[in-house]
């Protein structure tokens, strides 16, 4: 694996672990809103080291453009994050890629 792939890769993992005593302590939608964030760091890196796709770029602008609602219109966030996770559990399923189950006990509200 590339060096810098690696680095930017684990950067991303150490804030996972970093944050995972926090995690447990906090609102739902804040853990949902730092799932997202992570989740666009990994497509920006898909996309500068791998062969970026549409579903990948689509998926990363949306992650910058509906992120910040959790401050702002909580209610919105919530329904764009049930909405993304269903997205990505039907690509993972185009792409023959185990998923998690999208059943709405999931969502994040």
């Amino acid at each position: 694996m590339d060096a810098k792939i690696e680095e930017r890769l684990f950067e991303v993992v150490a804030a996972m672990f970093a944050a995972a005593p926090t995690l447990q302590l906090e609102p739902r939608i804040h853990a949902a809103w730092r799932v997202s964030m992570w989740g666009g760091k990994l497509l920006a890196i898909l996309e500068e080291f791998g062969q970026p796709d549409d579903f990948v770029s689509d998926s990363r602008k949306s992650v910058n453009e509906n992120s910040i609602s959790m401050i702002s219109d909580p209610a919105k966030f919530t329904v764009w994050a049930d909405e993304i996770s269903a997205k990505f559990v039907a690509e993972a399923k185009r792409r023959n890629i185990a998923a998690a189950d999208a059943s709405s006990s999931d969502h994040v509200g």
